[in-house]
């Protein structure tokens, strides 16, 4: 309960004692009662010494004590003064009349302005109760008997208009403070249920302020560290830890400042692991060192950038793994590679040599074997390939290209699949002068033989139409492979450029690739600096478009 409850309190207890004290005063000078009569001089004697002693004991003695010790000593000390009247008047009216106030105070402070209103009218009924039918007979002959009746019709009246003034503000009060106390109680349980979730998360969640000092963390960052959660709150970060930027052979090339990293879109900024750079911290202390993704929040206080929440998650183990994966699957490309070579060689030689003597049905199954070791070759390149491109490894052999005439050299080579699949390939030349392009001509004639045999594969009937664009304002060259054929499902088409994702259902159905083409197709297109994508409509047909910089793109060219 706050103070200025507790002074409301005391303040009323007081203002009751006054009243009470007025009260009897006036009974005793203004009721002609013989016993009163003879006692008067004494009474108001006693009066005289009881508001003496209240003045010094709510004034001196009251405030130093507690709510329950001015209580029972406020009772004590007045039901004293009371019987010594009662015992001088012969009256027990006297007694009544000053218990009067009791519940009317009690009410007021308890049990709110309902309940006091009908203990008012129970007070009041019984006063009216008191004087016909127990002192107009009884004291007919009394001159001013009805005075009784008026003076504590007053002081009642008097009492609830007082109480009921302060138990509005007391009622007010205690109920704002149990809102106080709700509200309280619930904004703690939230603080405990996020610092439950925040201590069991496995990844390392850091919160700094503007100038990196540590305002709080979890239990895997002081794990991490090897210092308790209190001997770092205050601190800056890099008492602790640094973050670093590594190349590809995990040199290092910056030094990260959190508080000078910018924050991205919807305040939140990522440093992943990519093909080129990873990301390590290191622990001051004990030299430890974590390969990391770190994803990096503002923290705001007011509408306000107050600092920075870090979220970092360990990827060592995972990097390792993904090492191990890409080094059996090289080593495993490199010793198949010898055996295919020459079992394409004895499998050549053998179709040069004994076609005219072998019946057309082994001629078949010839044909059949050396297009089963082309699949395979195809798959340990691509195996290769993709080894290569997540080491970082994979090179470009750039050089000046003009893109039509490397466009008619692929559509040449792959005109004779679409006939025999009973599809027309179109080949439809720019009106425009193309600009030449910066490019690895063999790894772009990898993506165009990917994209084209694509289409030529999925389309069941129609036609397959490459298109070429310019496009002046950002010297880019756009490429188009449209087909007639089935479509992709638009679920599909946002993993279509992962490793080894396969679209399932009626497209999956004759295809016997790895789901590595697309794959390796974007990642050579993006080390030129360019982007692919796709658009489809299930039972539309697709189009794959993939764009590449021109010469003159200054800014491109400097980059590679």
């Amino acid at each position: 309960m706050n103070i200025a409850l507790i002074q409301r309190y005391r303040k009323n207890i007081e203002i009751s004692i006054w009243i009470l004290i007025l009260g009897i005063g006036l009974f005793v000078n203004l009721v002609e009662l013989p016993a009163v009569k003879q006692s008067k001089e004494l009474l108001n004697l006693l009066i005289i010494l009881i508001i003496s002693f209240t003045l010094v004991y709510y004034r001196i003695i009251a405030p130093r004590w507690s709510n329950i010790e001015l209580i029972l000593t406020s009772i004590l000390i007045y039901t004293v003064f009371i019987f010594t009247i009662i015992h001088f008047t012969g009256s027990f009216q006297s007694v009544l009349f000053s218990l009067i106030f009791v519940p009317i105070l009690i009410t007021a402070l308890m049990l709110g302005v309902e309940a006091l209103a009908i203990v008012v009218a129970g007070e009041i009924f019984w006063l009216f109760s008191e004087y016909f039918l127990y002192f107009a007979p009884t004291y007919s002959n009394v001159l001013g008997i009805e005075t009784l009746l008026w003076e504590k019709l007053i002081a009642v009246l008097l009492v609830s208009f007082m109480a009921y003034d302060n138990s509005k503000e007391i009622f007010k009060r205690q109920n704002e403070h149990e809102l106080l106390e709700i509200e309280k109680n619930t904004i703690r349980k939230l603080q405990e249920r996020e610092e439950t979730i925040l201590q069991s998360m496995k990844d390392i969640v850091v919160a700094l302020d503007i100038t990196g000092n540590i305002l709080t963390t979890n239990k895997a960052f002081t794990d991490t560290i090897g210092k308790q959660k209190s001997e770092m709150l205050g601190k800056n970060y890099t008492e602790f830890f640094s973050i670093e930027q590594l190349d590809n052979v995990n040199e290092v090339t910056q030094i990260i400042d959190i508080n000078a990293t910018p924050l991205g879109e919807n305040d939140i900024s990522e440093l992943s692991a990519s093909q080129e750079i990873n990301y390590r911290l290191t622990v001051n202390q004990t030299n430890k060192q974590l390969l990391v993704s770190i994803t990096i929040s503002a923290l705001h206080e007011a509408d306000q950038i107050a600092g920075k929440v870090l979220v970092i998650r360990d990827i060592t183990e995972t990097q390792q793994l993904e090492r191990m994966k890409l080094d059996f699957v090289s080593m495993a490309a490199h010793e198949l590679r010898t055996p295919i070579t020459a079992i394409r060689g004895y499998l050549s030689a053998l179709k040069e040599e004994a076609r005219p003597s072998l019946s057309e049905e082994h001629n078949k199954f010839l044909d059949r074997a050396d297009i089963a070791a082309n699949q395979l070759t195809t798959l340990m390149e691509n195996l290769l390939s993709v080894s290569r491109i997540e080491k970082g490894s994979f090179n470009l052999d750039l050089r000046k290209t003009d893109w039509i005439h490397l466009m008619d050299q692929r559509v040449e080579e792959l005109m004779n699949r679409a006939t025999e699949r009973n599809l027309t390939l179109t080949w439809q030349h720019p009106d425009a002068d193309v600009p030449e392009v910066l490019v690895d001509p063999l790894r772009v004639s990898e993506v165009l033989n990917n994209l084209i045999s694509n289409a030529i594969n999925y389309t069941p009937a129609g036609s397959v139409t490459i298109t070429v664009e310019y496009d002046s304002a950002k010297e880019m060259v756009i490429t188009h492979i449209t087909d007639t054929g089935q479509g992709i499902p638009t679920e599909a088409q946002n993993h279509l450029f992962e490793k080894f994702f396969r679209v399932s259902g009626i497209l999956e159905q004759g295809s016997k690739g790895t789901g590595l083409g697309l794959y390796i197709s974007k990642e050579i297109i993006e080390l030129h600096h360019g982007e692919i994508w796709v658009e489809s409509k299930e039972g539309s047909g697709s189009t794959f478009s993939f764009s590449i910089p021109t010469i003159h793109n200054l800014t491109i060219r400097d980059g590679i």
